[in-house]
C-alpha cells in the first residue's frame, strides 16, 4: 500500500508539474512587450498587435531604416522558431541540434556553401543595402532578447542556443529559400537524362537523398508550383498569389502592415528570417515566385579545386568531408565501371618435331591453377624478344573519372537583396539571379503587367496575365480566360484533365471489364466533369489512371490523340490496374474513394513534448507530428492542394487583392491561411480557417496591444 502511495505521489507530482510548465510556457508565449529597446533606432517606433482579430500587426516608423528594425522585432515574436531552424539548416548545423541523423543535410548546406556564399554576397552589395539588413538584424537581436522569444516552448524544451541574429543570416535564409525552389531531383524534373545521371554517380544519389531530407526536416517543398495571376473585367480587376509553401503547419510568412513617415501603409509577406517581401500591397500590388533553377550535366573537366568542411553532432562527434566545386558549379564523380574483359581466341597448338636424341621421360602435367601459372610463365620465357617487350611495354595512363556538374546561381557570390529592397517601394525590382524573378505586378489603375525575368512559363491573356509551372501554365491560362474575376475563388475544375478524362474513358471497353467495381469505377470516370473538389470520387481514379499510363511509358499528352487499333485494349488495361491499385490503398467500396482521402492536406508542426527531447537523434518524421485535414484541388486547377502521394504534402497560402473603377476605393486584401500557433497550449485543436482583410489602422479596432520600440 505504501509503494502504491508513492507511485501515485509520484505520478501526481510530475502530472502537476507539465500542466505548470505548459501553462508557464503558454502565459510566456503569450505575453507580448510593451516596451523593448532596439540599437540605432532614430525616433520611437511602435509594433500594434491584433492576434484575436487575425490580422497582420501594424508597424509604424518614422524612417525606412527605423521600420526594418521593427520588422525584424515583429517576426521574433511570432515566427522565431522557424527563422532559427532555417538559418540553422542554411549554415549546415542541423546536427548539431538533432544529432547525427541530421548529417545528410548539413552536408547539403556545406556543399552548396549557403553560408559562405551569404558572406561573399553581403560584402559585394552595395553600401546602402548592407546598411538596411544590418538595421534588420539590430531589430531581430532586439527582440530575441524579450521574455516571450526566450520563453516559447520549442526554443525552451529543444534547449536552442540564442546565437546573435548577423547581418549577412537573412541572405543565408534567402540562399536556402531559393535552394528549396529548384527541383533539380523532383519527380517532376524535366530532363530525364537527371534521373540517368542518380542511377550513375552514388555521390550525386546520396546528394539527392540528402535534399529530400533537406525538405522534410523543413517540411518545405512544392514550391516551384506556385502561381500568380492577375485578370481584369468591367468590374474592376484582381490579382492573387498562391504560394505553394510545403506542408508546415506554422506560418508560411510573416505578415505585417508597414507605415514609413506620413506614406501610405503597405501590406508585406515577408520570408521568415529577412526583410524580403514575397508579396505587398500598398499603391500597388506584387508578389515574385519563389522558383530557382539548376542544371545538371556532364562534365569533362579534369582539375576541379577541392575544399575541406567539418560538421559537428550533438554530442561533440565531429565528420569532416570534401567538396569539388568552382566558382558555379559543384561536381560529382560518376562511378568507375570495371573495363570489360579482353575476348579471350582459341589457338589450336602447332604439333612438335621430336628429334629421337632428345627423348626423355615426361614429367607429370600440372593441373588448376598451377597449370595456368605456368602457362604464363612459358609463354613469356618462350616468347621473342619482341613480344617479351610488348608485354612488358607502360600501359596508357588511366583517363580522369566522368564527372557531373550541377550549376546553380546561388554557388556564387549573388544575392537577389537588392531586387527584393526595391519592392519596398512598391516599385518594379530590378534582376532576380537566385530565384527566376517571374513576377505579377498590379498597378493603381487595376492594369496587370508581369516584371522580372520570364521562364517560359508567363501567358499574356486577353483579360491579364499569369505567371505559372510550365507544366500547368497552357491549362490555367485556358480556365482563367474562360471566367470572369468574380468566379474565380475555390475553381477546382481542370482543363487539362477535361482534355484527356472524356477520350480516355470513351476508349475503355467495359466487355472486359470481369469484376463489378471495375464497372463501378467505370461509371464514376465517365461521368467526372473533370473537378478536384473533396469529394470527388472520378478524380481518385482519373489520377491512379494517369499514373498507370505514365509507367507504361505512353505520355500523357498523347493519350487523347490515341485512337488506334489497340488503344482500346490498352486504355482498358491501364484502367484495369488502376482500380486494382486504388482498391488495395483506399477499399473494396468505391464511394469511399473521395479525393480528400485520396490526398489528404497533412500539415506537420514540432513537437514540443518532453517526450520528444528523447527523439531528437532520430530524422525529421519523429520531430513532427501530423495534423490531417480535407484535402482539394490539383496543380492543374485554379485551386491547388496536395498533389502527390508521397510526403509531406503541400500547402497554400492566398494573397488576393482586389479593386474596384472607384479610385476612392482603397484596393482590399484578403490572405488565406491557417490560423495557427502550435506553441500556444492545445491550439493544434483549435485550427480554424478564417479569411481576414487589413484596413487602414485608423479603421481598426482597438488593438491587443502596443510595444513601442525605443532607442536603446
Amino acid at each position: 500500500m505504501i509503494r502504491f502511495l508513492q507511485t501515485a505521489a509520484v505520478l501526481v507530482a510530475v502530472l502537476v508539474g507539465g500542466a505548470a510548465l505548459a501553462l508557464y510556457l503558454s502565459y510566456g508565449q503569450h505575453r507580448l512587450p510593451r516596451r523593448a529597446a532596439v540599437p540605432g533606432l532614430a525616433a520611437d517606433a511602435s509594433v500594434a498587435w491584433y492576434p484575436r482579430a487575425g490580422q497582420p500587426p501594424v508597424i509604424t516608423a518614422a524612417t525606412e531604416a527605423d521600420a526594418l528594425r521593427a520588422v525584424g522585432f515583429a517576426q521574433t515574436q511570432d515566427h522565431l522558431w522557424t527563422m532559427l531552424l532555417w538559418r540553422q539548416a542554411g549554415r549546415g548545423a542541423l546536427g548539431e541540434w538533432f544529432g547525427e541523423a541530421l548529417f545528410p543535410a548539413d552536408r547539403l548546406a556545406r556543399t552548396l556553401g549557403l553560408e559562405r556564399g551569404a558572406v561573399e554576397a553581403f560584402d559585394a552589395l552595395p553600401e546602402a543595402d548592407r546598411l538596411r539588413l544590418r538595421a534588420f538584424a539590430e531589430g531581430v537581436n532586439a527582440g530575441m532578447r524579450t521574455k516571450r522569444a526566450r520563453r516559447g516552448a520549442l526554443v525552451t524544451l529543444r534547449e536552442v542556443p540564442f546565437e546573435p541574429w548577423r547581418p549577412h543570416d537573412a541572405l543565408v535564409v534567402e540562399r536556402l529559400a531559393a535552394w528549396i525552389g529548384t527541383d533539380a531531383f523532383g519527380e517532376s524534373a524535366p530532363n530525364p537524362a537527371v534521373r540517368g545521371a542518380l542511377g550513375r554517380s552514388a555521390a550525386l544519389a546520396a546528394f539527392a537523398r540528402a535534399d529530400r531530407l533537406m525538405r522534410d526536416v523543413l517540411c518545405a517543398d512544392g514550391y516551384g508550383e506556385t502561381r500568380l495571376w492577375a485578370t481584369r473585367d468591367t468590374s474592376g480587376a484582381r490579382f492573387v498569389a498562391q504560394f505553394v509553401t510545403g506542408s508546415s503547419a506554422l506560418p508560411a510568412f510573416a505578415e505585417a502592415d508597414v507605415r514609413v513617415g506620413n506614406g501610405v501603409p503597405v501590406t508585406f509577406a515577408f520570408v521568415p528570417g529577412t526583410p524580403f517581401p514575397a508579396a505587398g500591397r500598398g499603391g500597388a500590388a506584387w508578389a515574385v515566385r519563389l522558383t530557382s533553377a539548376a542544371s545538371l550535366a556532364p562534365s569533362s573537366a579534369e582539375r576541379v579545386p577541392r575544399r575541406s568542411e567539418r560538421i559537428r553532432a550533438r554530442d561533440g562527434r565531429e565528420a569532416a568531408f570534401s567538396v569539388a566545386s568552382d566558382a558555379g558549379g559543384v561536381y560529382f564523380e560518376a562511378d568507375r565501371r570495371p573495363p570489360p574483359r579482353p575476348a579471350v581466341r582459341a589457338v589450336r597448338p602447332r604439333p612438335a618435331v621430336v628429334r629421337p636424341d632428345t627423348l626423355r621421360p615426361a614429367p607429370p602435367a600440372p593441373s588448376g591453377s598451377s597449370a595456368r601459372r605456368a602457362a604464363v610463365v612459358d609463354s613469356t620465357r618462350l616468347a621473342p624478344d619482341s613480344a617479351r617487350a610488348d608485354t612488358f611495354r607502360a600501359r596508357p595512363e588511366r583517363p580522369p573519372p566522368p564527372r557531373f556538374r550541377l550549376a546553380w546561381a546561388g554557388l556564387g557570390a549573388t544575392s537577389d537583396a537588392s531586387a527584393w529592397l526595391a519592392l519596398w517601394a512598391g516599385g518594379t525590382p530590378g534582376a532576380f539571379r537566385l530565384f527566376a524573378g517571374e513576377g505579377v505586378r498590379l498597378g493603381a489603375g487595376g492594369v496587370p503587367a508581369a516584371f522580372g525575368a520570364a521562364t517560359g512559363s508567363t501567358r499574356v491573356l486577353a483579360n491579364g496575365v499569369l505567371v505559372a509551372p510550365a507544366a500547368w501554365a497552357d491549362a490555367l491560362g485556358a480556365r482563367l480566360a474562360a471566367l470572369p474575376v468574380a468566379a474565380q475563388p475555390g475553381d477546382a475544375r481542370s482543363v487539362w484533365a477535361a482534355r484527356l478524362a472524356g477520350p480516355m474513358a470513351a476508349r475503355v471497353d467495359s466487355s472486359r471489364l470481369r469484376r463489378r467495381i471495375e464497372a463501378e469505377a467505370l461509371a464514376y470516370a465517365r461521368n467526372w466533369v473533370a473537378d478536384f473538389e473533396g469529394a470527388s470520387i472520378g478524380a481518385t481514379i482519373f489520377e491512379a489512371w494517369t499514373a498507370e499510363e505514365a509507367r507504361a511509358g505512353r505520355p500523357l499528352a498523347a493519350l487523347a490523340a490515341d485512337t488506334s487499333f489497340f488503344s482500346g485494349l490498352r486504355r482498358t488495361e491501364t484502367f484495369r490496374r488502376a482500380v486494382r491499385a486504388v482498391e488495395r490503398r483506399l477499399g473494396p467500396d468505391v464511394r469511399q474513394w473521395r479525393w480528400e482521402r485520396a490526398r489528404p492536406d497533412v500539415r506537420w508542426f514540432p513537437v514540443w513534448s518532453v517526450a520528444a527531447r528523447l527523439r531528437l537523434g532520430r530524422p525529421a518524421s519523429a520531430q513532427y507530428a501530423p495534423l490531417p485535414l480535407p484535402g482539394g484541388g490539383h496543380p492543374s486547377s485554379l485551386r491547388y492542394g496536395p498533389a502527390q502521394a508521397s510526403e509531406p504534402f503541400t500547402a497554400v497560402y492566398e494573397f488576393d487583392v482586389r479593386t474596384r473603377e472607384s479610385p476612392a476605393t482603397r484596393p482590399s486584401l484578403t490572405l488565406h491561411r491557417f490560423l495557427l500557433n502550435t506553441e500556444r497550449f492545445l491550439d493544434r485543436y483549435r485550427i480554424q480557417d478564417v479569411p481576414f482583410e487589413p484596413v487602414d489602422a485608423d479603421a481598426r479596432a482597438a488593438p491587443l496591444r502596443v510595444t513601442r520600440l525605443t532607442p536603446a
